[in-house]
């Protein structure tokens, strides 16, 4: 299989498989996204039945493709979107890394249309949670660029949110402001009231963080991440109780 045709199957694999990344359906995190921690990307165990398994030779040839054509745009967003894909559903900050490298190439040489600036975002925010925290900054940066394109996106601006709150230490005001201006464009975006129950437990704001929680239940009662915020939030209610016990 050569690299373009490769780039194509990943994306169609990956588009059956992960909620919301973008270029799924607004390449969102939903599943992704674990409470109060870096977000575990969704992992199948290899073999199964559906599942596209690389090795790492047919990763290195997909890649050294792209690298001998820097000139094909088309190659590079396809084959960088299909390796974000297939990072974030193996793990495999090798492919994650030459996603990032190859979505900005594709910037560079012209692709700069909505979806083109979310993909590099996305890709950016994973590898800043990941492995390097300043790509948090650039990742907001182009989340914000792509706002100029579509002023008011509740999902590119819940996305904005949690670039904050992956911060180390967490910048908890500034997450907490994105993911309600999200939510008053849209007031049931499940990453916006993901984001906004977390960052308040981690606040302290225990009240309107259960207010969020409920929010989140009401917008989607089977979201994944309900029974581990359901439990973060008790663990933090129940710290509190004891520290206030004479």
């Amino acid at each position: 299989m050569n690299a373009r045709n490769l780039g194509f199957a990943l994306i169609g694999f990956g588009l059956g498989l992960l909620f919301g990344f973008l270029l799924a359906n607004s390449l969102g995190v939903r599943n992704a996204l674990s409470i109060g921690q870096t977000p575990n990307t969704a992992q199948a165990p290899k073999g199964k039945s559906g599942e596209l398994t690389l090795s790492e030779e047919e990763l290195r040839r997909a890649i050294a493709r792209a690298d001998a054509e820097p000139q094909d745009l088309e190659l590079q967003r396809s084959l960088g979107r299909a390796l974000y894909l297939y990072a974030a559903q193996t793990g495999d900050r090798q492919a994650l890394a030459a996603s990032v490298r190859l979505l900005r190439r594709a910037y560079e040489i012209g692709a700069t249309e909505y979806d083109d600036l979310i993909a590099l975002a996305n890709a950016l925010f994973e590898e800043g949670r990941a492995m390097d925290r300043s790509q948090l900054t650039e990742a907001r940066a182009f989340y914000q660029r792509a706002l100029e394109r579509r002023a008011n996106d509740a999902d590119a601006i819940a996305r904005i949110g949690w670039t904050f709150y992956f911060e180390r230490p967490p910048k908890l005001e500034q997450a907490i402001r994105e993911f309600r201006r999200a939510l008053s464009l849209n007031p049931k975006q499940e990453l916006a009231l993901h984001g906004l129950t977390v960052a308040l437990i981690t606040a302290g704001d225990l009240d309107r963080a259960q207010k969020a929680l409920a929010d989140l239940e009401r917008a989607n009662e089977i979201y994944p991440a309900l029974p581990d915020l359901r439990a973060y939030l008790e663990q933090k209610k129940n710290a509190g109780a004891a520290i206030a016990k004479p």
